[in-house]
């Protein structure tokens, strides 16, 4: 209609969706000024119908979208020959083929990326001369059909220089002439230009009609399902158990171009196949006239393995010789296939492209795949009931878990999973928030080496939904979080039973409990030693049954029911728990009888605390967790009055009126030399320990040594309330470190009482009757008290008359006495003429000629200078 018209721009539109034969055959060829092609809405085409139709069009840049999915002879025929600028391709969707339908299609056009041509069966010439002379073509889209029609690639990449990819799927070169000049002048200028094709196509004849010698050739293995020898020797075979619907499957030993049959109906195994050779491979598949395979639990069919093999390939080939389906057709379909296969190694290469399951279809698959070091994976993101149960239960080698990418799940889904897993470190992400019932029950089951547990993000539980899910997880420190609120029966079962290494438990938010919610939940946890706060009021049947038995690091459980309940809830929950703690806290509300002592309720050793809770300096304080918002009282017993102690507290202590009134508190300044002289060899005199007394509104620190005495009665006690009790372990063995020009002075700390020795190279001394005495002999130190340990620094010797003081005396910043300085002696080398002089409190001589202003002692008492 429009041939040769140079000058024409722009096309009509053309409207018609139902064509005829040749009907815009030729229209615009050789218009070289066209630069815009018409829509093309017809979806059904006929013979020759857009045959040339652009043809010669070099100034076409955009092709029309070809949305016809069914052809006709020489449809699309040289429709872009010569297209000379023409760089991109429209779809081609049509799976089914006509004879000639894209011949020389775009002959000529400079294309860089080709269209996917999805069609597995052919039509002769169906693709002759494509691409002929598509000189910056690169890579050849994928050939996947198997069998060739006569010329159907006949041309097809003739002349295309930068050729550098070509992918088939036939396995033979035909009779007919399929392939000549196919490849003619096809890669010239490229680098490495590569053909992959099957392992058994024949390849000795290198020629333009089959594979240009210059071209690199790579194999590529049948998709079908494969089993391959890892060690010489291995025998495989596919039996039947019980009577499962009869299928008909074939094998392969050579790749494809062969097949042998057995026919289930008549046999019960395919017998063994003996793979000779290490690298040897035999494929599966149905033959075509089934689509199903196991049935139930009692029928089924199953790999028998002997040797060392790999798995590959897709397994949905046992149901669809074309693995085109994605939807497992029937339930328990490849139930227990490779289950007890002990020498299957690896899977990694297996497919598992269902993404729509069935019942039990993959439940018990590698069960006993001791030696499976890498599994499959995964895909489906919509789960059915019991479809992974057990999938790779005692698989005691494999190290990794498949990505589980599904958001909605099903009825024991995941049940046993992973059980058995010894050698897996890390469980897969689980991102659902929806369960269901039994979902995750012991997926993870004895994996003694999981360091880590998934997030388990699920607000509302279901029934059974994480029983056992880590039971046994000797290796798991951690839980993750349990945010859930809304409990259901049995839905934390044995969750965590005896995972050892836990020292971690989540937050237990729920206040309504369902029937044995946290039933064993953390039993036989013998490293946790703090229990979650239990905030429910009203307890549900059997819900903390043995909760924390075998817990025997345990040493603090907060509850908030105020009774017992009407039946056995809390049966044996504490049994054994805390045997090897120390100080144990149970924390619960004034309501609830606490008079029964025993295993089903608190255990005797176990303190209350229902209201306030009481330290004496006589108890051993060990507990290993910091409580918070207690009301405190502290107990002491004075030997007399107006002389120091040493306190040493695991809580802060806030100045009163009414606690001042009873007692003083003093904070250790310094340690500082009073009383030297000039005079011999050194610069010697007697140490002191200075003190600062606390004032009202101040507050001490925990852990921290201090000084008190009794203004009164030698009988104190005092009371705080919202006051928190720090943890004995995390006192520093060291609390307070001091120091003069010559030693080191450590006050050091302890809550549960120490007997004391005389040790080599260093001077300890504890506070008796308001002095500090020097140990010569064995000594006892009581709970809450501190000594101090003095040590020549590592650039001095002992000065003559230090190591022999006997007692260290006591100044008090802000008052002109001192206490403990009876029987004080100076060194021997000391001179009366040393008590006009004045020393600094770090024991240095200092003058008020030299303008100096602050604390000063001379002649043993202490001065302002102002």
């Amino acid at each position: 209609m429009f041939n040769g018209c140079t000058a024409l721009k722009t096309a009509p539109e053309l409207k018609t969706t139902t064509l005829a034969e040749n009907c815009y055959n030729g229209m615009f060829w050789g218009c070289s000024t066209l630069e815009a092609a018409p829509e093309l809405p017809a979806t059904t085409l006929a013979s020759s119908c857009y045959n040339a139709m652009f043809q010669g069009c070099t100034a076409l840049k955009t092709a029309p979208e070809l949305k016809a999915t069914t052809l006709a002879e020489s449809c699309y025929n040289s429709m872009f020959w010569g297209c000379s600028t023409l760089e991109a391709a429209p779809a081609l969707p049509a799976t089914t083929l006509e004879k000639s339908c894209y011949q020389n299609m775009f002959k000529g056009c400079t294309l860089t990326t080709a269209p996917t041509l999805p069609a597995t069966t052919l039509a002769e010439n169906c693709y002759g001369g494509m691409f002929w002379d598509c000189r910056t073509l690169t890579t050849a889209p994928a050939l996947p059909a198997t069998t060739l029609a006569e010329s159907c690639y006949n041309s097809m990449f003739q002349s295309c220089a930068k050729l550098n990819y070509v992918k088939v799927g036939f396995t033979d070169w035909s009779e007919g002439r399929c392939t000549s000049d196919w490849l003619l002048n096809a890669g010239t200028i490229a680098i490495n230009p590569t053909f992959e094709c099957s392992e058994v196509l024949d390849m000795n004849k290198r020629d333009d009609s089959h594979v240009p010698s210059k071209w690199t050739i790579t194999r590529t293995s049948p998709a079908y399902l494969c089993i391959k020898a890892e060690e010489a020797g291995a025998k495989v075979q596919l039996k039947k158990n019980g009577s499962p619907a009869a299928v008909t499957i074939e094998y392969s030993r050579d790749g494809g171009a062969n097949w042998t049959t057995v026919d289930f109906s008549t046999v019960e195994t395919t017998g063994d196949i003996t793979l000779t050779n290490v690298g040897d491979k035999v494929y599966f598949r149905n033959n075509g006239t089934s689509a199903t395979f196991s049935q139930s639990a009692d029928n089924y069919y199953q790999f028998v393995m002997s040797g060392n093999v790999a798995a590959s390939g897709n397994v949905m080939s046992l149901i669809d010789n074309n693995m085109e389906s994605t939807t497992i057709p029937c339930n328990y379909c490849f139930y227990n296939l490779f289950n007890n296969c002990t020498e299957l190694i690896n899977a990694a290469n297996l497919k598992l492209p269902a993404t729509t399951l069935a019942e039990a279809c993959y439940q018990n698959m590698f069960e006993d795949c001791i030696s499976l070091e890498v599994a499959p994976a995964l895909p489906a993101e919509t789960l059915v009931k019991n479809c992974y149960n057990k999938m790779f239960e005692d698989c005691i080698s494999l190290e990794a878990a498949p990505a589980l990418p599904a958001t909605t799940l099903a009825e024991a889904c995941y049940r046993n999973m992973f059980s058995g897993c010894i050698a897996l470190t890390a469980a897969p992400e689980l991102k659902t928030t929806t369960l269901a019932e039994n979902c995750y029950g012991g997926m993870f089951l004895n994996c003694i080496s999981l360091e880590a547990a998934p997030a388990l993000p699920a607000e509302t539980l279901i029934k059974n939904c994480y029983r056992e899910m880590f039971e046994g997880c000797t290796a798991l420190t951690k839980a993750p979080a349990l945010p859930a609120t809304t409990l259901a029966d049995i839905c934390y079962y044995r969750m965590f039973l005896g995972c050892t290494a836990l020292t971690d438990a989540p937050e237990l938010k729920a206040t309504t409990l369902a029937e044995s919610c946290y039933n064993n939940m953390f039993n036989s946890c013998t490293a946790l030693e703090i229990a979650p706060e239990l905030p429910a009021e009203t307890l549900a049947k059997s819900c903390y049954n043995s909760m924390f038995q075998g817990c025997v690091k345990l040493n603090y459980v907060k509850v908030g029911f105020k009774g017992w309940g009407d039946v056995l809830c809390t049966g044996s929950w504490l049994s054994g728990a805390g045997k090897k703690a120390g100080n144990k806290i149970f924390v619960c509300p004034e309501e609830l009888d606490v008079n029964t002592r025993d295993d089903n309720h608190v255990p005797n050793g176990w303190m209350i605390m229902t209201g306030t809770i009481t330290l004496d300096d006589n108890d051993p304080y060990n507990v290993t967790i910091d409580i918070e918002d207690v009301k405190l009282k502290y107990k002491r017993a004075f030997t007399e009055t107006g002389k120091y102690e040493a306190l040493y507290l695991p809580f802060s202590v806030t100045m009163t009126k009414d606690l001042l009134d009873k007692v003083t508190i003093a904070q250790i300044y310094m340690v500082s030399t009073k009383g030297s002289v000039e005079g011999g060899t050194k610069d010697v005199g007697v140490n002191v320990v200075v003190v600062k007394t606390l004032v009202e509104g101040e507050t001490t620190n925990p852990h921290t040594p201090y000084f008190i005495r009794t203004k009164t009665d030698t009988n104190f006690e005092f009371e705080q309330e919202h006051t928190t009790l720090y943890a004995a372990t995390n006192a520093k063995p060291e609390h307070i470190d001091c120091s003069t020009i010559t030693d080191k002075y450590n006050f050091i700390g302890n809550y549960t009482g120490v007997t004391m020795t005389p040790e080599a190279g260093k001077s300890i001394y504890v506070l008796q009757g308001g002095a500090l005495h020097k140990v010569t002999s064995e000594t006892d130190l009581h709970c809450n008290r501190w000594q101090m340990v003095k040590t020549p620094r590592s650039w001095t010797e002992t000065p003559v008359g230090i190591d022999s003081q006997a007692k260290m005396q006591i100044v008090t910043l802000g008052e002109d006495d001192t206490t403990g300085i009876e029987g004080i002696e100076a060194s021997p080398k000391s001179s009366p003429e040393g008590k006009d002089f004045m020393f600094n409190l770090q024991g240095q001589r200092v003058s008020s000629f030299n303008g100096y202003r602050g604390v000063v002692i001379k002649g043993g008492k202490k001065y302002i200078m102002k």
